[in-house]
Order: structure tokens, then C-alpha cells, then sequence
């Protein structure tokens, strides 16, 4: 028998926190993940990988499932929080000119194609904004777990 699993109280999961943040921010509609809060996993369904029937079908089962056991990421293509990345990591450029000349890029047309162009000019700094992405992505899935009511535990 399958636990009511809301009504435990806190809901807890074991899954490390940037796995939790690569299905958040790559949940599309093309691509779609689910949390299994009983198997503590997260499921991957794609129309690349799946067939339409077994995608169905499986929200089918998520849709009839009364127990909480499965959370849908949330369908994430929203160029606002990246361009809200961008615009955060260039102002902690320490540098004033490099500052001053990444977010002029960034005001012109294609902005991330630019700001792609720019900061592999600057290895250190594209280190830095690779750190910096990560630590957004997992601030917003933070957010998200809040919301659902989950807390991470101790990994095993």
C-alpha cells in the first residue's frame, strides 16, 4: 500500500539539490519531469525517448493518483529569469569597464547570443557565471519545493 503521503506531515525527499535544479530548469513541454516523492527519483518523459501513449498515459496515472506521490516540475521557458541572470552577474563584475561594456551588449538586440560571445572572451568570468547560474537555478527550485511543502533531507 502506497502512504497518503500529504498526510505525513513534512513531505521529505533524498534527492541531491542540483539534480533537483537541472529538472526544474530544464522542465519544457518537450521534455517534461516529474518528482516520485515514494521512489525518490525524478522521472524524465520525452517526446524524444517516449512514445506519446506512455507520456499520456503516465499523467493519466499522476492525474488519478490521490496519494501525492507525483509533483510535476513546472513547465519553465521563460527568457525573463535568464536575461534576470545576465543583468544580476554583470553588475558583480568587479571590473567597471567590463561592466559598463557587457551591459551595453546586452541592451542591443539578441542579448544572449551576445553575452554568450562576450564572456567566453573572459574565462575567469565565465567560470564565475557558470557558478553564478547554478546558484540562481537553485535558489529558484528552492522556492518551488518550498511552495510544494518539501524539504530536503539527508542524502544516503
Amino acid at each position: 500500500m502506497i502512504p497518503d503521503l500529504k498526510k505525513l506531515g513534512s513531505r521529505e525527499i533524498t534527492i541531491p539539490l542540483d539534480e533537483l535544479a537541472y529538472a526544474y530548469a530544464n522542465c519544457t513541454d518537450e521534455t517534461r519531469y516529474i518528482l516520485d516523492l515514494q521512489a525518490q527519483e525524478i522521472i524524465l518523459l520525452s517526446e524524444y525517448t517516449n512514445l506519446k501513449e506512455e507520456i499520456d498515459e503516465f499523467f493519466e496515472e499522476i492525474d488519478c493518483d490521490i496519494t501525492g506521490r507525483y509533483i510535476p516540475f513546472p513547465v519553465r521557458f521563460n527568457s525573463h529569469d535568464g536575461y534576470a541572470d545576465i543583468k544580476g552577474f554583470i553588475k558583480e563584475i568587479p571590473n567597471q569597464e567590463i561592466r559598463d561594456h557587457a551591459k551595453d551588449l546586452i541592451l542591443a538586440s539578441r542579448p544572449f547570443k551576445r553575452f554568450r560571445e562576450f564572456i567566453r572572451k573572459y574565462p575567469d568570468l565565465l567560470e564565475q557565471w557558470y557558478a553564478y547560474r547554478e546558484g540562481r537555478e537553485q535558489e529558484r527550485v528552492e522556492e518551488w519545493l518550498k511552495e510544494e511543502e518539501l524539504v530536503i533531507g539527508k542524502q544516503e
